[in-house]
């Protein structure tokens, strides 16, 4: 498991609240170097490429996936505007 959290919303904790707490509950198990956290406190709440990529880093660490093949250039990338909902009236 992989928590990527940031400074700007309610994941502002998460390294010392509950990251810890996860750490302990996987411990129970005898796994907890299998929790992570990437904190990025200068950020907010977004899918930001900071974001994006500790994502991808933690699929290509759990999956053994070919880290050369990641090319954001053949997906797009929505603006955060364009994903907002607008109700219509």
């Amino acid at each position: 498991m992989h928590v990527v959290s940031d400074g700007g919303d309610w994941t502002s904790t998460t390294p010392t609240l509950e990251y810890p707490f996860l750490q302990r509950i996987y411990d129970f198990y005898g796994a907890k170097e299998q929790v992570s956290n990437t904190h990025l406190p200068d950020e907010r709440h977004d899918f930001g490429p900071n974001k994006r990529q500790a994502v991808y880093q933690f699929f290509i660490d759990t999956f053994g996936l070919d880290a050369s093949k990641l090319d954001e250039g053949k997906v797009d990338i929505e603006d955060e505007n364009t994903l907002r909902f607008t109700p219509k009236r």
